[in-house]
């Protein structure tokens, strides 16, 4: 087979156009510079009335917190870098042509994301001499890194796909952009306000129930200060043992940030365990969202599917 077979003219055309700018290597400074910056002066002001002594632990503290400015930065590049290389191509009036091509729908979507995605991995990758400084006093495991690093390139999958689709949706490259940065919001914030929210009110309920319960079948107290739940007389029972159900470990699954912390700490939150780590509820999760969003993006390429535009009525943008 040949290398034109293997290669898709159009990722050849993206990266060489990404990566042989003078843009590119700009941006690369200017991103390396703001993780530097801003990891020195997290240490600096947390450090700075101590700087005699250096234990390993803080080495921790600086990882987690370079960890989870990584994750934030990749939330704000990778859909700016993805939700226009649809609609970019439609306002240069360029896509028509494209299509014209022997060229498959999916070919022309994975192109594009792989040349979006790849320009994000060498941003992350220009950053590991930043985590080599961090991790040099110890502290911090080869799993944890390498899961970090695996964190990293699933949510840039998913908000590349998501950048992607909503390029092929939507005609303008700035309403494209402002769409796909609301989707990715509106997911974090939900999936953890959801869960919190869900688990404080099924907590109340249990204890509700426990009040009731106990208030019904213990018998009276002799003394006043005896109640059936203070933890005196013959009717005290202690309270139930509260663990969140499934349905609030999937939604704490599915967010990013919550993902990412529990990579350092202990998912012991709102009481229980549950059978599935959250890593990997992330995994699934996030790998079947981005194959919809793939897939969705390939159906809505060719002009003669236009069905679900038509239906929300955005054919107008």
């Amino acid at each position: 087979m040949s290398r034109e077979g293997l290669i898709s003219p159009v990722l050849t055309k993206e990266l060489k156009e990404r990566f042989r700018t003078s843009r590119g290597p700009l941006v690369i400074f200017l991103y390396v510079g703001a993780v530097i910056a801003i990891t020195l002066a997290f240490i600096y002001l947390n450090y700075r009335h101590n700087p005699v002594s250096f234990h390993p632990e803080r080495s921790r503290e600086i990882f987690i917190m370079l960890s989870m400015l990584q994750l934030f930065l990749i939330a704000f590049v990778t859909p700016g870098l993805s939700a226009g290389v649809i609609s970019s191509e439609r306002e240069r009036q360029t896509l028509n042509i494209l299509l014209t091509t022997r060229l498959s729908a999916a070919s022309i979507i994975l192109s594009k994301l792989i040349s979006s995605l790849a320009f994000t991995v060498l941003l992350v990758v220009a950053t590991i001499p930043v985590y080599a400084m961090v991790t040099l006093y110890g502290g911090i495991a080869a799993k944890q890194l390498a899961a970090v690093f695996g964190l990293y390139f699933l949510n840039m999958v998913f908000f590349g796909s998501v950048g992607v689709f909503w390029s092929t949706w939507i005609r303008r490259t700035g309403i494209s952009t402002v769409a796909a940065y609301a989707c990715i919001f509106a997911l974090v914030v939900s999936t953890a306000l959801g869960a919190e929210l869900m688990d404080q009110y099924l907590r109340s309920q249990v204890m509700v129930q426990y009040q009731n319960t106990a208030a019904v079948t213990a018998p009276a107290p002799v003394h006043p200060e005896m109640s059936p739940y203070s933890g005196a007389g013959p009717g005290y029972s202690p309270p139930p043992v509260y663990e969140s159900p499934a349905i609030v470990w999937i939604l704490r699954g599915l967010n990013p940030v919550i993902v990412m912390i529990s990579l350092f700490e202990s998912m012991g939150w709102g009481g229980g365990t549950f059978w599935l780590e959250p890593w990997k509820i992330f995994t699934i999760g996030y790998a079947v969202l981005s194959i919809c969003f793939i897939l969705l993006s390939i159906y809505l390429l060719p002009p003669v599917r236009r069905g679900l535009r038509g239906v929300i009525g955005w054919k107008k943008f």
